[in-house]
């Protein structure tokens, strides 16, 4: 459950559905439109946190020997991506 005001009591764009092929084919403000429990909005009027699928620009906490895994591997592929351009 998402209350999705600020403490200025603002609205706050910060909730999406997860992407699909029809949302993307589809005018998402459309969607809204006609699906407001379905695809919820800041546009449209919610008086109660509600049930959302993702949040966006939320804090993530990840452990320092997560980050540095993703880190090395990022640092291993990019090696080789530079390593391929020079013999191709």
């Amino acid at each position: 459950m998402v209350d999705n005001t600020a403490w200025d009591d603002s609205r706050q764009n910060s909730i999406a559905n997860f992407q699909t092929v029809f949302t993307l084919l589809m005018n998402t403000s459309l969607l809204e439109y006609l699906f407001p429990t379905k695809y919820p909005s800041k546009r449209y009027g919610h008086k109660d946190p509600f049930e959302i699928k993702s949040v966006i620009g939320a804090c993530m906490l990840v452990r320092k020997k997560a980050m540095l895994v993703l880190a090395i591997c990022y640092f291993r592929v990019a090696r080789v991506i530079r390593f391929i351009r020079v013999w191709i």
